[in-house]
């Protein structure tokens, strides 16, 4: 394999360059992406019971209105506000394609992420979003109280995110340079076939 790669070193090399420029450009007409994230808690309050079993149905309810809260941030009952508040030009199913909502297992924090192509409107939206959320869920009914609270807003300074030009250049250098050898493997496998 070593020969075949040496013989066809020039093949590889430029197989290599080229990907590595293609990879590039591609990365050069792609605008820019920005990921704010705002973070917000659910607290929820239940009657008294600091027996096991009524501490541990405390803790699996807070869980499952966390898991509800999270499955609503990209619904139209958030998003529509926010799309008002803030005058954007889109849907709610637009903007949701933007937006997404994790929270770590077994926790009451949800993590609003938005990206956008512009670090500053990704960060307005996700703490419009937080505040939203807060705003909508947290409710007192007497026997039960839900707090929903921003504990993290987004930052507008935040890093491009995606994958850096060195690491692009990488992958392509690396993606031609196997192509090319497989293509040379595969023609000295075929010439070697044609031969007997």
């Amino acid at each position: 394999m070593l020969r075949i790669a040496l013989s066809g070193l020039k093949i590889i090399v430029a197989a290599a360059i080229g990907a590595a420029i293609v990879g590039a450009s591609i990365l050069a007409v792609t605008p820019p992406q920005y990921e704010a994230t705002a973070r917000v808690l659910v607290d929820v309050g239940l009657p008294e019971d600091t027996s096991p079993d009524g501490v541990e149905r405390q803790i699996m309810y807070a869980n499952y209105r966390t898991v509800t809260i999270k499955s609503l941030v990209t619904s139209d009952l958030i998003l529509e506000p926010v799309i008002d508040e803030l005058s954007l030009s889109t849907t709610p199913r637009q903007l949701a394609d933007s937006v997404t909502a994790l929270s770590a297992l077994s926790t009451s924090i949800i993590d609003i992420f938005v990206t956008t192509d512009d670090p500053e409107k990704s960060a307005e939206i996700a703490n419009a979003i937080a505040v939203q959320v807060e705003n909508e869920f947290s409710r007192d009914n007497g026997r039960m109280t839900q707090n929903i609270s921003v504990v993290q807003s987004a930052d507008a300074n935040i890093p491009q995110s995606g994958p850096t030009l060195a690491v692009v250049l990488g992958l392509s250098t690396l993606a031609g340079a196997f192509l090319a050898l497989a293509f040379l493997l595969a023609r000295h496998s075929l010439v070697a076939t044609a031969k007997k």
